[in-house]
């Protein structure tokens, strides 16, 4: 069993988000009981416990601003179970609270990428005017596009944990 980070699959990702409404539709129209709660069980035991557990014990390796797919019934439902046990107002603040703080967490990672990018694009600049060999490196040019997707990624996060 897998604990820890789980590993990203484009392929699976883009097949989960594709198969469509009409296809759950059909299969709804012939098992009425397809798509509801607890079924797996039913149908499958044991990958359905198997299923559990690796979801409790791996993370996902996309951060949660990119994955809309985690904010589904379960997510809600969660919340107004947990709204209804605590005191309403202290669980939102909490809530807005934790959000801020991890939003505050990704401008500063973005800042800091910025920053690293314009460094290292000004060393490399010198490099070039000093080095005609260091122009044809591709590695150069490599380095700071990564590190200039890291600032706008961490940037993108921020902006969806700042419009919560």
């Amino acid at each position: 069993m897998k604990v820890g980070i789980r590993t990203p699959n484009l392929k699976k990702s883009i097949k989960a988000r594709t198969t469509g409404k009409m296809k759950r539709a059909v299969n709804k129209s012939i098992n009425p009981l397809y798509g509801q709660k607890g079924m797996g069980y039913v149908n499958n035991p044991k990958k359905a416990v198997y299923n559990k557990v690796y979801d409790k014990t791996t993370i996902d390796a996309v951060p949660r601003a990119f994955n809309n797919a985690d904010e589904g019934k379960d997510t809600k439902n969660k919340i107004v179970r947990e709204a209804q046990s605590v005191d309403k107002d202290e669980f939102v603040t909490d809530t807005e609270n934790n959000i801020k703080t991890e939003g505050i967490i990704f401008l500063l990672l973005s800042i800091v990428f910025y920053i690293l990018f314009i460094a290292f694009t000004v060393f490399i600049i010198n490099a070039m005017m000093k080095y005609p060999l260091a122009r044809k490196t591709p590695m150069n040019y490599i380095t700071m596009a990564v590190l200039l997707g890291l600032a706008i990624i961490f940037k993108k996060i921020y902006r969806g944990y700042n419009n919560k």
